[in-house]
């Protein structure tokens, strides 16, 4: 078995070395959670996770990531960070969510052409148009002569609608 990297600890928050020279940080209390195994780095298209394998049945081997293991999830819940960087697992990051609550505190999409979440030009009317989604559903915000109108409105809705999940960015 492969050699256990060290893990570090500075007042409260523990680093925990990962392969790819990313490093997790965890809080120093959960320390004996993550202890005694090798974790490694899985890159995403937007951030960066800790991820250890675990044996399965039958010699099938799965992985669990650390924030599921850090708080404790069940297969059935999502677990959200609240800053986007998979690498921040500590307790005041890390929310059990539903997976529209976790949809919630998604960035803008790669597709976004305007800098703006819920913010797009629409070419026939001229004007900027703000969206978002709600219970599933797309809805329409309005039409507004300024960028910036467009993105509050948003804003006030994502606020309203997605709550403590809500991100503008």
């Amino acid at each position: 078995m492969p050699q256990k990297r060290e893990i570090t600890i500075s007042g409260d928050v523990a680093m925990v070395p990962l392969t790819r020279g990313f490093v997790a940080q965890i809080d120093a209390s959960d320390l004996h959670k993550v202890a005694g195994f090798n974790w490694f780095a899985v890159v995403q298209s937007y951030t960066v996770y800790a991820v250890r394998r675990v044996s399965g049945v039958k010699g099938r081997g799965s992985k669990i990531s650390m924030h599921r293991q850090i708080i404790g999830a069940t297969n059935d819940v999502q677990v959200d960070h609240v800053d986007l960087n998979g690498l921040n697992n500590r307790r005041e990051n890390l929310r059990i969510a539903t997976p529209q609550q976790n949809c919630f505190n998604r960035r803008k999409t790669r597709a976004n052409t305007s800098g703006f979440k819920g913010v797009c030009w629409n070419r026939k009317s001229r004007k900027w148009q703000a969206g978002i989604r709600i219970n599933g559903r797309s809805v329409h915000l309005g039409l507004f002569e300024t960028i910036d109108a467009a993105y509050n409105a948003y804003c006030q809705a994502a606020n309203q609608y997605h709550g403590e999940y809500a991100r503008a960015a």
